[in-house]
């Protein structure tokens, strides 16, 4: 919990000339909401029924201004950029209206988190916030469409088990820090046990959400028209660690996303793969 701020201050000028690795990374984490949202949404179905269509809305009104033309972006367009700025402004006032970071922050951060928090186990400098996060786009987008190929008689009572195998994953992952990890990871496990019941019984209305995600390459397009590579290899990432990333980061922190409902049914490890081949 925080205070949100009463005022920003920003000079556009600033912004402007900022280089366009920043912009490129804002750009990608801007476009984050589009999926993080999806979360939010299925998140609010299956548990709390927290969620609002207004902090989407309010950053829609903003997307024409970036989202059509993303070579804009890259070159450094004025109207572009500071539509962009709008857009990450607007974003944040989301977060404050929904009284948490749901409308901007899902499975896909969760890569991004975990890439950042595994620097002092692996030695790895982590790039850019909003450029880790385009990678876990890639890898939201592609569950989504997983999932809405899946048929529901495919669902299996395995919530424990699941939940079993990511438990002794943490230790390998984490070492010190798993104490802390397992904490997290415990309070939603409470919630994942329901899965076995809770999503056969809410597959039609979760479909009508995983429906709502664009493909990976539309994404992935998008993200490149930047300028930006949007490889592993931009992104000094190793496949075995952005597939480790993909397959345990949902144990770090209490909150139900799109990498959940995949680990449950069956199809988390063809996701990673799928995103692994389009991020080579």
């Amino acid at each position: 919990p925080a205070t949100p701020p009463a005022r920003i201050y920003a000079d556009p000028r600033v912004i402007q000339n900022a280089p366009a690795r920043l912009r490129q990374a804002g750009f990608c984490d801007i476009l984050a909401k589009s999926v993080s949202d999806l979360d939010w949404q299925c998140e609010s179905l299956l548990f709390n029924g927290t969620y609002c269509t207004l902090p989407g809305a309010l950053v829609s009104a903003t997307e024409a201004s970036y989202i059509d033309a993303p070579e804009k972006i890259g070159s450094g367009d004025h109207g572009a950029i500071m539509g962009l700025f709008k857009g990450l402004l607007v974003s944040g006032v989301s977060m404050s209206l929904a009284g948490s970071s749901a409308p901007a922050s899902g499975g896909e951060h969760l890569v991004s988190h975990f890439l950042d928090m595994r620097e002092k186990i692996n030695g790895r400098k982590p790039d850019l916030h909003g450029l880790q996060v385009a990678a876990g786009i890639i890898v939201s987008s592609v569950c989504y469409r997983l999932l809405l190929q899946m048929a529901p008689q495919r669902l299996r009572a395995n919530a424990r088990e699941v939940i079993d195998k990511d438990l002794r994953s943490i230790p390998d992952v984490w070492g010190n820090h798993s104490p802390e990890i397992e904490k997290q990871f415990q309070r939603k496990a409470k919630r994942l046990e329901a899965f076995d019941t809770l999503l056969p019984e809410n597959w039609h209305a979760l479909n009508a959400i995983f429906s709502k995600s664009r493909l990976p390459e539309h994404y992935a397009s998008l993200m490149r028209r930047t300028g930006y590579p949007l490889t592993l290899s931009a992104l000094h990432l190793s496949e075995a660690e952005f597939l480790l990333a993909v397959q345990t980061c949902r144990t770090i922190r209490d909150r139900i996303t799109v990498l959940d409902l995949a680990a449950h049914a069956g199809i988390l490890e063809e996701a990673a793969q799928k995103a692994l081949a389009l991020l080579r």
